[in-house]
């Protein structure tokens, strides 16, 4: 059976979405970290962002007001992995355009990867790259960190790639307020 990629109104659709949940959101208070329902990390969203639930995912989605159509946004997932950090993001940093090539994606570009450390401490991990995803250009700034029992977290932070660069500092700077807290 051949695959077919997702038609322009399911993306449509997930556009409308995160921009309707984005416009209905309750605020929060400046300076007001988001602490994770398990209270094993924090970190301050960028101010004037807003935090919100979105279906599917664990924990909230932070999002700016919409530039271009596409709302910047970050989001966090969880993998359970016993390699080491280090180890985790080398066969991330790997795969990554490996799986663009098979996907047929053609704007697939490595930015560059980095060691990244937060203001308490915690060391990670920054790779960035841009990606076509539904026939928009967007750079990806991810975080990786190392979370309690094998986690990784891994936090990314997207926005459409014309003015990308702009964000850098933005995310830099939320990601450096990240705080993993003890089991």
């Amino acid at each position: 059976m051949k695959s077919c990629p997702p038609p322009k109104s399911l993306t449509l659709l997930a556009t409308l979405l995160l921009l309707t949940t984005f416009n209905n959101c309750a605020g929060r208070g400046p300076n007001e970290r988001y602490v994770a329902p398990n209270d094993e990390f924090s970190y301050l969203p960028p101010p004037d962002w807003q935090l919100f639930d979105y279906p599917g995912l664990k924990y909230k989605v932070a999002a700016s007001r919409p530039v271009g159509g596409f709302a910047p946004n970050i989001n966090v997932t969880e993998v359970v992995d016993p390699a080491s950090l280090d180890e985790f993001v080398e066969r991330e940093a790997r795969a990554t355009p490996q799986i663009a090539a098979q996907e047929g994606n053609k704007n697939f570009s490595f930015l560059n990867q980095s060691k990244f450390v937060t203001q308490s401490g915690p060391g990670g991990h920054k790779l960035a790259f841009l990606r076509d995803e539904g026939g928009r250009l967007l750079r990806h700034s991810i975080y990786f960190f190392e979370g309690n029992n094998s986690k990784k977290l891994i936090i990314t932070c997207t926005v459409p790639a014309d003015g990308g660069e702009a964000y850098d500092q933005v995310f830099d700077g939320s990601m450096k307020t990240f705080k993993l807290n003890s089991p």
